[in-house]
Parts: structure tokens; C-alpha cells; sequence
């Protein structure tokens, strides 16, 4: 099937073949792209702040837990006292 015929076809592989014809109603491309919306760079300096954040938070809880507790001891050493 060289030429797109039939007749260069041996005979018995006759039957086998089937033709498929396609049709485009349009010869345009489309093309598409991705880009990212955050740059690695971004991404870092958002989890870097993100977990500066939380770890500030922590150590601020850190010093009032700190504070309460010696806020605790000390009104208990006043009530023994008096």
C-alpha cells in the first residue's frame, strides 16, 4: 500500500485493512503553557515567615506559661506567710 491503494495489496491481506478518513474543520493550533503562580523562592519565603510566625507564637507562650506559673508560686509563698 504504497501509493494509498488497494491494488499493491497482496490478496489475502485484503480483508485486513480498513481505511480512516479525517476531517478538521479548522487547520488552527491552539497552544497552551503553564506557569506556576509561585516561584520557589516565594514558596520558601512564605513557609519560612509562615513557620517564623508560629515559632514566635510558641516562644510568647512559652515566657506566659513561664509567668503564670511563677505568678502561681509566689501568691502561694504570701498565703503560707500570713
Amino acid at each position: 500500500m504504497v501509493d494509498g491503494t488497494l491494488s499493491t495489496v497482496e490478496p489475502e491481506f485484503r480483508l485486513d485493512l480498513m481505511g480512516v478518513v479525517v476531517f478538521y474543520q479548522t487547520m488552527s493550533i491552539t497552544n497552551l503553557s503553564e506557569t506556576s503562580i509561585y516561584s520557589w523562592e516565594f514558596l520558601i519565603a512564605n513557609i519560612g515567615g509562615s513557620l517564623g510566625l508560629l515559632l514566635g507564637a510558641s516562644l510568647i507562650t512559652f515566657v506566659e506559661i513561664g509567668e503564670f506559673i511563677a505568678d502561681f508560686i509566689i501568691k502561694m509563698c504570701r498565703r503560707r506567710k500570713i
